[in-house]
Formats: structure tokens, C-alpha cells, sequence
């Protein structure tokens, strides 16, 4: 018990701040990792997004709801306990410190659930909406761009050594193609320290690993 009171009187202070900033995905990742991982509305992959989106809303509205019972279902619990509407059972001031515990990182949990919510429900706003027949339609021109796409960076991935997986990622994070041709990334400037620790561009690197 000594340990918990010692933890929980800094903890006091920090329960705030985390439900203030919690949120597991950012806004940028919802945007480049999770939307825009099937392309732009430009390239025709409108469709795809908005399922997307309309998909991880679904769930998360499950997911937000479930909290929402489990948060109030404890309310009431503690509240009966408090006014003594229940009868007393052994060791029930443990099983209201517990309840406090959970409810603590309900609250922290849902805001961050909400939060990503709001930011999904925002990008949904920004894309058109489509007919049952606009997705099917759609389908052949974006699974051949995603194929193609695939095929260019696992070319670039054995050429140049650089694992698909991260060009994927730089891409989404990019918003644009950075594989003009076989063994080269175009559009692309990350820093870089070299070996006499001077900052220096990585840029239109090649098979051969060449830096600016």
C-alpha cells in the first residue's frame, strides 16, 4: 500500500495532462499512414479511402461505446458502495480502489479514442461520397497502381538495400511517388550524418548509395 501512495501522489498530477494529450494515432498518421496508405483521390483512390475510414470509425465506435457502458457501469457501482445501497464484503475497500484504477485509465483511454474519432470524421468530410458501383468500379485501377507501385519499390528494395517496408512508409509520409525508375528514389531529402559528423542531404539516392 505504501508503494501505491508514493506512486499515486505524483500520478495526481499527471492524470490531467494525459487525458489531454492522449491519442495513440496522430492526426499525421491517420492522414499519411492510414488514409493515404491506398493512394490520393487523384490517382482515383477515393473510393478505397473512404472506406477506409468509414471501416476504422465503425470500430472505433464500438470500441468508444464499450468504454462508455465500462466507465458507467463502475459510476454506479462505486456509488452504490459509497451510499452503502450494498452490503459490506470482505476486502471491499480493495475492490473499490480497484475500481478507481480502472476507471483512471478508462478516461484516458476513451479521450484518445474520441480525440482519433473526431480527426477520422474530419478527413471523412474532406472525400466525396461513392455509389456501391463507384467502388466496384474502382477497383481495377487502384489494384493495378497498388501492384504496380509494389513491384517498383521491390525492385528499389533490391537494388539500393533499403527494406520495402520503409519505402512504403516514406512515400505515405511524402504524399507523393518517390520511385521514378528502377534503383532510384526521387523527391526525397532526409538528413543525414556523415562520417566527418557534418549534416548532409540524402538525396536522389541510388543502388550505389550515393549521398549529396
Amino acid at each position: 500500500m505504501i508503494e501505491l501512495q508514493v506512486v499515486d501522489k505524483i500520478y495526481a498530477g499527471l492524470h490531467e495532462e494525459l487525458v489531454e494529450i492522449s491519442q495513440s494515432r496522430s492526426a499525421f498518421q491517420l492522414v499519411h499512414f492510414v488514409v493515404q496508405s491506398h493512394g490520393n483521390i487523384e490517382s482515383g483512390a477515393g473510393p478505397r479511402m473512404r472506406y477506409q475510414i468509414l471501416r476504422e470509425m465503425q470500430v472505433m465506435r464500438g470500441e468508444i461505446a464499450k468504454q462508455v457502458v465500462d466507465k458507467e457501469r463502475i459510476l454506479r457501482e462505486l456509488t452504490r458502495i459509497e451510499k452503502k445501497e450494498v452490503p459490506d464484503v470482505v476486502d471491499q475497500d480493495l475492490d473499490v480502489m480497484e475500481k478507481k484504477i480502472l476507471l483512471a485509465n478508462i478516461e484516458v483511454e476513451l479521450a484518445g479514442r474520441v480525440r482519433e474519432f473526431n480527426v477520422l470524421h474530419k478527413i471523412l468530410q474532406t472525400i466525396p461520397k461513392y455509389t456501391r458501383e463507384d467502388h466496384d468500379n474502382a477497383e481495377v485501377k487502384y489494384w493495378t497502381q497498388r501492384l504496380e507501385r509494389q513491384y517498383r519499390q521491390g525492385l528499389v528494395a533490391s537494388h539500393a538495400g533499403i527494406d520495402r517496408g520503409d519505402l512504403t512508409a516514406m512515400e505515405q509520409c511524402s504524399g507523393s511517388e518517390m520511385i521514378a525508375d528502377v534503383g532510384k528514389i526521387t523527391e526525397w531529402k532526409l538528413p543525414v550524418i556523415k562520417r566527418d559528423g557534418e549534416v548532409g542531404q540524402l538525396n536522389q539516392a541510388t543502388s550505389q548509395g550515393q549521398i549529396d
